[in-house]
């Protein structure tokens, strides 16, 4: 959307560059000129008014058709700047005090409220129409209450994509999904569209279609285009959690259980059957041009060290990133990382070449991309400081190992392999093993209920490894918390001091 941004003597206003980032702006000094171009959004920014200054502008905003008028308040001010805002019937005044970003999402939201008023369109097209937040979120709880049909979402997260070709993507997401209930731009470049009376199945092929869409409209017009997509039953589920989820969905951190969650279908952001090639190189492009935020994954002693990075440069061979403090250190000890990149179920593993601690930067080099997420089991889980013995009893039957690692849900365990093992898959165990307590030294005896989740043999070796949850158990449970979160902060502590040797 085109935003005309009129100004005389100099741009005073703090909020001009978000605005830049956000808009197709079109700048105006009427010092220099009094030719003012036609826009769909217009802010005044004056330092003085006259009454040929308030004439001029009268006579032009009041040929267009479709436009909202805001005001910015000069820090010097006068009754003739409220005079004008009233005479050119502004939408709203803007301070210097407000929020950048909640400015720039209430304009959006009005523009297109007051669009679909101005056309006056029928109900049939104002389902069609893009909605805001607030009018999807009163049509979802009608929907809701009335419980007449099944109702699903489809849910798009657009990443970083620019304002000119934004206007392209949506215009293509509402000829595909004309049939929806209501599009609406959630918040930002986040958007939702409701389906009635369709199965799930319907609906995870209607996201599937657009995903193929958007992959062939990126490539037709050259956009490096990053999205997330999702396809969401509603059915049982209540209106609060909806609303959280979707506000976990549009800030990217939907949490492990409602990823596995039935309900909820990620759809891949790629067309099927690429070669790894092929997606390698649509993820580093993904980085190179949409600047998009990454987030690193390292793994230490079983603690998961996992933050933000931004993206400094990317070329064919090197990848360099601004990292966090402790994720550089991680780095540096484990000479690599691994690279998650929203709207990608994949990862890319990493060597580190080079490392700049004082600036925080990274350069990391050999690029290998990976299927599957690297850790499925991100719960917080340690090494143990020592040696722990575990006796794992099932029917009669009892089996000695040791912890590998330990979370506040499942131990994973290494034992000799026997035959015995291949009659515990899946089935309910009790677990007893010893922890101490840094601040009592006190050996404590810890019980725990569990049931078989997995089982990897290691035939050669005649080992084994078992990955047991833990049934919910409040008695010693605390222990297990405190035991974790002491032996987390001194594998940090570890991390810290072999960073400054390395």
């Amino acid at each position: 959307m085109k935003l005309c941004y009129i100004y005389n003597e100099d741009i005073s206003s703090k909020h001009y560059q978000h605005l830049l980032e956000n808009f197709e702006i079109l700048s105006v000094d009427l010092d220099t000129t009094k030719e003012i171009p036609s826009a769909e959004i217009y802010i005044l920014d004056l330092k003085h008014i006259t009454k040929e200054l308030s004439l001029l502008l009268k006579n032009t905003l009041e040929k267009e058709l479709h436009k909202l008028v805001y005001f910015n308040v000069p820090k010097e001010y006068t009754l003739l700047h409220f005079q004008l805002a009233l005479l050119l019937q502004c939408k709203s005044l803007i301070t210097e005090k407000q929020d950048t970003q909640k400015i720039i999402h209430r304009i959006k939201d009005e523009y297109y409220e007051y669009i679909a008023k101005q056309n006056n369109q029928s109900q049939d097209e104002c389902d069609q129409s893009l909605e805001t937040r607030l009018g999807f979120i009163e049509l979802l709880k009608d929907k809701f209450l009335a419980k007449t049909k099944r109702l699903g979402l489809i849910t798009i997260a657009l990443k970083s994509v620019d304002e000119k070709q934004l206007k392209v993507v949506i215009n293509e997401i509402n000829s595909i999904l004309k049939e929806s209930l209501q599009l609406a731009q959630y918040n930002g470049h986040f958007y939702l569209a409701m389906h009635e009376g369709l199965e799930f199945e319907t609906l995870k092929q209607k996201a599937k279609e657009l995903n193929i869409h958007l992959n062939q409209l990126a490539s037709l017009h050259n956009i490096v285009l990053s999205h997330e997509v999702y396809a969401i039953d509603l059915e049982g589920m209540e209106f609060e959690f909806i609303l959280e989820m979707l506000q976990d969905l549009e800030k990217n951190q939907l949490s492990n259980d409602l990823k596995l969650n039935s309900q909820i279908c990620f759809i891949e952001n790629l067309a099927e059957h690429q070669s790894d090639e092929y997606i390698l190189r649509q993820m580093l492009n993904t980085m190179k041009f949409n600047k998009v935020d990454v987030k690193l994954l390292n793994i230490y002693k079983g603690l998961v060290i996992n933050s933000k990075a931004s993206v400094v440069k990317v070329d064919d061979r090197f990848i360099q990133l601004s990292l966090q403090k402790l994720q550089i250190e991680a780095a540096s000890i484990q000479k690599q990382t691994t690279i998650e990149i929203a709207g990608y179920s994949q990862t890319i593993e990493a060597s580190l070449k080079h490392i700049n601690i004082q600036k925080g930067i990274a350069t990391f080099e050999h690029f290998t991309l990976m299927k599957t997420s690297v850790n499925a089991r991100k719960h917080g889980r340690v090494i143990c400081e020592r040696t722990t013995n575990i006796n794992i009893s099932a029917d009669g039957t009892s089996l000695k190992g040791v912890i590998l690692d330990l979370s506040l849900v499942s131990v994973a365990i290494k034992l000799p392999y026997t035959k015995t093992l291949d009659k515990l898959y899946d089935k309910d165990v009790v677990l007893t093993f010893e922890l101490s307590l840094q601040k009592n030294k006190i050996i404590n005896t810890i019980v725990r209920k569990g049931s078989v989740q997995r089982i990897f043999v290691d035939g050669q070796q005649k080992v084994a490894k078992l990955i047991c949850d833990f049934h919910e158990d409040h008695n010693n449970e605390h222990l297990i918390s405190e035991y974790i979160f002491q032996r987390q902060k001194s594998i940090v502590k570890e991390i810290k001091m072999l960073s400054l040797k390395a």
